[in-house]
C-alpha cells in the first residue's frame, strides 16, 4: 500500500504486474486473481476509481474458485471499496459481512489477523454510512478489542469514534480521542492519516459546545494528520464546516466547503450534502446547481440524505423536507443532526431541540 510498503511510481508497479501476467500459468489460480486485484487496487490508489470495478469483481470470482482465505478476504475488502466508490453502503456491509465470517476462527498467523482488523474497520465505517450506527458501535469495540490485544492502542481506541459521534455519545468520543493521542505519543507518532476525520470528531464536538480555542487545537492535529488531498481531508473538512454552519459563520463554512475535492471515496456523500447545505445557508448562486450535484453521489448514505433533505427543504422553502429528515436523523439514532433539524422547524420540534442542545452540551445555534 502507498505511504506504507512505499511509494513506487505507477509505471514501475504496471511493469511488474505485466511481467507477472507473461511468467502466471493459466493453471495458477491464485496468483491470476492477485494480479486481477492488483489491478484494482493500483486504480484505486492514483484516483483512477472507475477503473477498479472490472479487476475487482474477476479477481473476487477467481477467488471464491479457490480455498485461499487471505486471497478470498481480500478481493472481498476491494469489491467492498467498489461498492463504496457506486455509493452502495449497504452492499458494502454485505460484503464486509460476509469477509468477517469468512475469517472468523481462520488459521493463518499474523496475516489473518490483519485481514480481520481491517474487515471490522470496513465493517464499521460501512455501518456508519449505512446508517447502522448501533451496530456500528458494538462492531467498533470489537475491532478495540482485537487492536488493544496486539498492541495497537491508538488504533483501537480510534475505532469508535465515528459511531460515538454521531451517536451523541460525546464524552465517551472525547474520551477515546485523548486515548488516541497520546498513545499516538507514545508510539512515537507513526503516521495516521487514516484516522484524522475520526478525529477531527473532537474538534467538532468541542467546537458545537462553543470551546474555540479546543476545538480549534483539535481541527489542527486532525488536519495534520491528513494528507492535503487524502481520502480524509474532505472529512475534517466536513466537520469543521459544520461546526461554522453550528455558529451561524457561514462564510467561513462556504470557505471550506470549496477547500478540497468532492471526490474522495470516504467522505464523499456526507461532504457533498454538507457542501449543499452550506450554499444553501449563503444563499450562493450555486446551490440548485450543487444540490442536484450532491443527489447523485450520496446513494444510499443515510445522513447524507438527512443533511441533503434539510438543505432542499431550507432552499425551497418546503417544511416537507426539514421533517423528513428530522424523522431520517430520530431513526438513525443521530441526535445532535435532530435537532438542528427541529431547531428549523419551530414549536415544539424547536424546544425538543433546545432539550437536546442542553443535554449535548451544545450551544444553541443562532435564530
Amino acid at each position: 500500500m502507498g505511504g506504507i510498503s512505499g511509494d513506487l511510481p505507477e509505471e514501475d508497479l504496471a511493469r511488474m504486474l505485466r511481467r507477472g501476467e507473461e511468467l502466471v500459468p493459466a493453471e495458477d489460480t491464485v496468483t491470476r486473481a492477485r494480479l486481477l486485484l492488483d489491478h484494482a487496487w493500483m486504480a484505486w490508489r492514483f484516483e483512477r476509481e472507475a477503473e477498479m470495478a472490472d479487476p475487482a469483481r474477476g479477481g473476487l470470482e477467481l477467488a471464491r474458485r479457490t480455498d485461499d482465505v487471505s486471497l478470498l478476504s481480500s478481493a472481498l475488502d476491494a469489491i467492498s471499496a467498489v461498492a463504496w466508490i457506486e455509493i452502495r453502503y449497504r452492499d458494502a456491509v454485505e460484503y464486509a459481512r460476509e469477509r468477517l465470517d469468512l475469517l472468523e476462527g481462520a488459521r493463518g498467523g499474523a496475516q489473518i489477523g490483519i485481514e480481520h482488523s481491517d474487515a471490522l474497520h470496513m465493517m464499521v465505517e460501512s455501518l456508519v454510512a449505512a446508517g447502522e450506527l448501533r451496530p456500528a458501535a458494538e462492531y467498533a469495540k470489537q475491532a478495540r478489542e482485537l487492536d488493544l490485544s496486539v498492541g495497537a492502542v491508538y488504533s483501537g481506541w480510534a475505532r469508535g469514534l465515528l459511531p460515538a459521534f454521531f451517536l451523541g455519545q460525546w464524552e465517551s468520543a472525547l474520551r477515546m480521542a485523548d486515548a488516541v493521542r497520546e498513545s499516538w505519543a507514545a508510539a512515537d507518532r507513526p503516521p495516521i492519516a487514516a484516522l484524522s476525520a475520526a478525529l477531527a470528531c473532537a474538534g467538532a464536538i468541542l467546537g458545537y459546545r462553543g470551546d474555540q480555542d479546543a476545538s480549534e487545537d483539535w481541527f489542527r492535529f486532525a488536519n495534520g494528520a491528513a494528507p492535503a488531498h487524502g481520502g480524509q481531508s474532505s472529512g475534517v473538512a466536513m466537520l469543521e464546516a459544520d461546526v461554522n454552519l453550528h455558529q451561524g459563520r457561514i462564510a467561513d463554512a462556504l470557505a471550506l466547503s470549496d477547500s478540497v475535492s468532492t471526490h474522495k471515496m470516504w467522505w464523499r456523500s456526507a461532504y457533498a450534502a454538507t457542501r449543499a447545505e452550506a450554499m444553501v445557508r449563503a444563499h450562493d448562486q450555486r446551490a440548485a446547481d450543487v444540490i442536484s450535484q450532491a443527489g447523485g453521489r450520496i446513494g444510499d448514505h443515510r445522513y447524507a440524505q438527512g443533511v441533503l433533505l434539510r438543505a432542499r427543504g431550507l432552499h425551497e422553502g418546503d417544511e416537507t423536507h426539514l421533517r423528513h429528515a428530522l424523522s431520517l436523523f430520530e431513526e438513525i439514532g443521530c441526535p445532535y443532526q435532530a435537532a438542528r433539524t427541529g431547531w428549523l422547524l419551530g414549536g415544539e420540534a424547536r424546544k425538543q431541540a433546545e432539550r437536546t442542545f442542553t443535554s449535548l452540551g451544545a450551544t444553541l445555534p443562532p435564530d
